[in-house]
């Protein structure tokens, strides 16, 4: 008599991981897809899946400011190298490339602080451009959409690799 394989079924709904270093973080509700937001120590990115640590990742930039601090950071630029080790990375910025453009208007920085900073409009694309051309890690200018973009990524890294 033969044997009966093992099916194993994966989970109907993944967990969304949050690293607990996140700062004002995105939490994600249980819905038809989503079990909800677990927080805990993530080695790279700030967000992932449960089971998936080690094959998709999330860093998230909320505004121009954040961008234009973390760049000029050694630990970013580690950031984004342990990143090219994940398959699915991504960095999604929650502004637009006008945001960009017009930097330091619409940074998040106080407008006093604004007219004292040292970082350029030029130095912030060209940084842009480098981690574009440098590293594997798909970048989004997200703008308001950053969370809806990162649920459809959710449900895609499941679809695909959810166990």
């Amino acid at each position: 008599m033969p044997k009966k394989k093992l099916v194993i079924e994966k989970p109907a709904q993944y967990t969304v991981c949050r690293d607990s270093r996140e700062q004002q973080g995105w939490t994600f509700s249980g819905n038809v897809y989503c079990a909800g937001t677990l927080i805990k120590g993530l080695k790279t990115g700030d967000y992932s899946l449960l089971g998936l640590e080690e094959t998709f990742s999330i860093e998230r930039k909320r505004n121009t400011a954040e961008f234009a601090q973390n760049i000029i950071q050694k630990r970013f630029e580690n950031e984004m190298k342990r990143m090219e080790t994940i398959p699915h990375s991504y960095l999604i910025l929650e502004f637009t490339l006008n945001d960009l453009m017009k930097w330091p208007l619409n940074s998040g920085l106080p407008p006093y602080i604004q007219s004292k900073t040292k970082i350029s409009k030029k130095f912030l694309l060209s940084r842009f451009m480098d981690f574009q051309t440098q590293y594997n890690t798909k970048i989004i200018l997200a703008g308001i959409y950053g969370k809806d973009i990162a649920s459809s990524l959710f449900k895609r890294m499941w679809d695909l690799y959810g166990k």
